[in-house]
This record gives structure tokens, C-alpha cells and sequence, in this order.
């Protein structure tokens, strides 16, 4: 059995199955208790059924990135694994840099690199599972001394500072994607081993990525009518600049 036979096997699109089911039951089971607690607080059947439909509604566009995601990973570990990564607490932002990053120190290319066997799958999810741990261990054992009482004691004592402890989290983040995207195209046409066409437009797609949701984010705050823009932000964002990267790929020279 091959390695692509081994990470799309039934066994674990069985594990994968469990996975979901588990998250659809715990999701079906707080809907009706948030349900049933709304109509004994009183309010309105209707305007309950016309939040749950709204939110439904709402939820299928900025799922997109999350489909982008699974599709990207799917080329590495398997359409079973990136989808259990992607369907209980993972998140774009966190699992494809974390693939990415396990995958390079095991000298891949990429997520796509043809060399990718099960010594290499087995470093990109267990990265990527220790990772994400982390995250639920700080909250589990400080979260709530953390959020509910420190955060809220910073922003009533001096909300100044909250909002600049929170701005500078936010943009040590930005940074530090920043630089994992425009760095590697930099040192690759530095050192000769990258095209310049695939260095462009590496680049090219962050900028209009950037502008795409700054123009989204404008307008989302021109009124509370037009609110609903900022939801639909990074799956069309990101949909429009997987389209241009091809046009700027072909227009400098690609071959795809």
C-alpha cells in the first residue's frame, strides 16, 4: 500500500467520521438547550427560527476559507486527517503555517513535494496536534482567572492600555505571517533558488490581499446596514486573490 493508499484509507476516513459526528451531536445538543432557554426566557419562536436560519445562512461563505484549507492539506496529509484538523478546533490561520513549517524542517518544498512518506506525515500532525494543545491546556487551567478577571480588570482600570495590549498581540501576529510570506521569495531570488516570477508573484498576492480587505473593512464601517460585509471579508478576499495569483503567475512568465 502506497502512501497516498495509507493516508486515505477507510480506517481513517473511520476516525474521521467519529471525529464529526461527535462535533455535529455536541453542536446539535447545545442548539437545542440555547433553544429551549430562549423560549423559557420568553422571547419570540419566530425571531428564534429566523436567527437560527440567518446564522445558517451567514455561516456557508465564511466556511470557504475553511474549504480552501482542507484542499491545501489534503495534498499532504490525506482528505481524512485534514479534515478532522479542520472540523473540530483547528483553524486556517494555525494549520496550514504549522503544516508548512513541520513540512520544511523535514526538507520538503511544500505541502505538495511528491517525497512526502509516513515519517513526514507523521512529524506535519504531530506538530500540528502539540500545537493547537497548547491553546486549550492555558485555557482549561488560567483561562478563566486570565480573561474574565485580568482582561476585564485592564480595560475598566485603563481601557487605553487594554486596547493597545490587544493592538500589539494583533500585530505581532501580522508580523510574523508577514514575514513567513515575504521573506522566503526574497532570500529564494537572493540565492538564485526561486523564480522570479514565482517570488513576484508570492508578493503581489499578499498586497492585493491586503487591499482587498482593507477596501472590505472600509466599507463594513460606513454604516450598521453594510456591517455584514466584514463576515464576508476573508472568504472573498481570499477567493480573489487565489484567481489573480494565477493571472500574475501567467502575466510574469509562469507556466501553469
Amino acid at each position: 500500500m502506497g502512501y497516498r493508499d495509507k493516508i486515505n484509507s477507510p480506517f481513517m476516513y473511520i476516525l474521521g467520521g467519529i471525529v464529526a459526528a461527535f462535533v455535529l451531536i455536541q453542536s446539535a445538543v447545545f442548539l437545542i438547550r440555547a433553544y429551549r432557554q430562549g423560549i423559557k426566557m420568553g422571547m419570540d419562536k419566530k425571531k428564534l427560527n429566523g436567527a437560527i436560519k440567518s446564522s445558517a445562512l451567514f455561516s456557508i461563505v465564511p466556511s470557504i476559507p475553511i474549504v480552501i484549507g482542507v484542499f491545501t492539506l489534503m495534498q499532504a496529509i490525506g482528505v481524512p486527517m485534514a479534515w478532522i484538523r479542520l472540523s473540530v478546533i483547528g483553524a486556517v490561520t494555525y494549520e496550514l503555517p504549522a503544516a508548512e513549517s513541520a513540512a520544511a524542517a523535514a526538507g520538503m518544498t511544500g505541502l505538495t513535494d511528491p517525497n512526502f512518506n509516513m515519517d513526514i506525515f507523521a512529524g506535519v500532525v504531530l506538530t500540528m496536534s502539540v500545537g493547537i494543545i497548547i491553546g486549550l491546556v492555558l485555557c482549561v487551567v488560567n483561562g478563566v482567572k486570565l480573561v474574565q478577571k485580568k482582561m476585564d480588570k485592564m480595560q475598566n482600570t485603563d481601557r487605553k492600555w487594554g486596547e493597545m495590549f490587544v493592538g500589539a498581540l494583533f500585530m505581532g501576529l501580522v508580523a510574523t505571517f508577514f514575514g513567513s510570506i515575504v521573506m522566503p521569495p526574497l532570500v529564494g531570488l537572493v540565492r538564485g533558488t526561486m523564480q522570479v516570477y514565482d517570488a513576484v508573484t508570492s508578493i503581489l498576492v499578499l498586497v492585493t490581499s491586503a487591499v482587498l480587505m482593507l477596501v472590505f473593512t472600509t466599507i463594513s464601517k460606513k454604516s450598521e446596514k453594510l456591517k455584514w460585509v466584514e463576515q464576508f471579508a476573508l472568504p472573498v478576499a481570499m477567493v480573489i486573490s487565489m484567481v489573480l495569483a494565477v493571472v500574475y503567475y501567467s502575466a510574469l512568465g509562469g507556466s501553469i
